[in-house]
């Protein structure tokens, strides 16, 4: 279980790394190795690239669980990188260069995204999130306020602790189908499938404040 333990704590920095990229706008496409300053840098671009074309290869074969392996490989220099490293750095530069490594660490997920993609939005009659933003309305709207942010956060998280539920439902069931379209364990190894669910467990919501 120490590849789902590290791919949780990988998934959970891929998180932090998103929600700081959200606010970036003109970001470099490529990385300039001469540009690094601390050892912790090299350390994360040396792993990123050889993580990134394994992932590709391993993707393209259908080899899902060996693409979240590899992903997994990345915790020891992600927990460097963001312990010695300043992204922020006051130097323009050096920061977008710093901006533009932590890009590259998000497209290694692009891959896999897509399967995530496809389960979320494969159907279903989103009861829980209607009814929890149904609940919200108890003692009056929230709608335009900063509380209601946490609300649709609140919903989103609870649909996508179910889509995990079916998830595990169909690889316990040996369930190919579901909703008319095939389920994770219908292309994935049972491997692959139960570190998806470790996945949807930690990437609920960020809460918005």
């Amino acid at each position: 279980m120490r590849a789902g333990a590290d791919l949780s704590a990988v998934a959970e920095a891929f998180k932090r790394v998103a929600n700081i990229l959200r606010d970036q706008k003109d970001i470099a496409e490529t990385v300039d190795a001469a540009a690094f300053g601390t050892e912790a840098e090299r350390m994360l671009w040396e792993a990123t690239s050889m993580v990134e074309v394994n992932v590709q290869v391993a993707t393209k074969r259908g080899a899902f669980d060996e693409a979240f392996s590899e992903i997994a490989r990345l915790r020891l220099p992600l927990d460097r990188f963001f312990k010695d490293v300043m992204v922020m750095d006051p130097d323009p530069r050096v920061r977008q260069n710093r901006v533009a490594l932590r890009a590259k660490l998000q497209r290694i997920f692009a891959p896999l995204a897509e399967a995530f993609v496809n389960l979320i939005g494969s159907g279903g009659k989103r009861l829980r999130p209607a009814l929890a933003l149904l609940a919200s309305e108890f003692n009056g709207s929230l709608q335009g306020t900063a509380q209601y942010n946490c609300v649709i956060a609140l919903a989103a998280s609870v649909e996508m602790l179910h889509t995990a539920t079916l998830v595990h439902d169909d690889l316990i069931d040996g369930s190919l189908m579901r909703r008319g379209a095939a389920t994770l364990n219908a292309a994935w190894t049972p491997a692959a499938t139960v570190l998806t669910l470790s996945l949807i467990h930690i990437s609920e919501p960020t809460r918005p404040y």
